[in-house]
């Protein structure tokens, strides 16, 4: 049987405001690393104060909405840090045309058929 907890409304309330606030986090930073025309950057977490503490969850939601706004920008961590690093043009500022296909590479659906999947299994157990 399935079962339901009473919701302190307010904690409720604010958990909405933070997912609603991630683009409110998210664009500022990407819009302004896109402005400076610089290929490569490191971003500065300080200026964020609490936002910026966790690096990871920063990280996750950058990637997220470079993702599902389409942005030539790619999110990388290395060693606590978040750099931003630009697809649209190479180090020497110069535009990069990037073939549609290799923009969305399309993979195919794995054959999932009860006969793969046995095959599969069958190959994991020995």
């Amino acid at each position: 049987m399935v079962q339901f907890d009473d919701v302190d409304l307010e904690e409720f309330e604010q958990l909405q405001m933070n997912a609603r606030n991630r683009g409110r986090v998210s664009w500022p930073i990407l819009k302004t690393f896109l402005e400076t025309g610089k290929f490569l950057a490191r971003l500065d977490r300080k200026e964020l104060g609490a936002r910026g503490k966790d690096v990871q969850k920063l990280e996750s939601l950058l990637k997220s909405y470079v993702k599902n706004h389409g942005l030539k920008v790619n999110v990388i961590k290395l060693k606590g840090e978040i750099y931003l690093q630009r697809t649209d043009i190479d180090k020497d500022g110069n535009k990069v045309e990037i073939p549609e296909e290799e923009e969305n590479p399309e993979k195919p659906a794995k054959d999932l058929s009860d006969a793969v999947v046995d095959e599969e299994y069958e190959e994991t157990e020995d």
